[in-house]
């Protein structure tokens, strides 16, 4: 299910800490849709991601 996103996280784990360090990221696929420094605002990123990914 999460396996394309997770696998991309791994292949640019080095280079998304370097830019996102210390902020929640949502991926899609194989793009960063949001950044984010508050737990509650991933949501709708992920909500609106699932409705394009369908």
């Amino acid at each position: 299910m999460l396996l394309k996103e997770f696998q991309y996280y791994r292949d640019h784990q080095e280079e998304l800490i370097k830019i996102y360090n210390g902020k929640i990221i949502v991926i899609i696929g194989e793009v960063v849709v949001g950044e984010y420094t508050n737990k509650q605002k991933p949501q709708s990123a992920i909500r609106e991601g699932a409705k394009e990914n369908k």
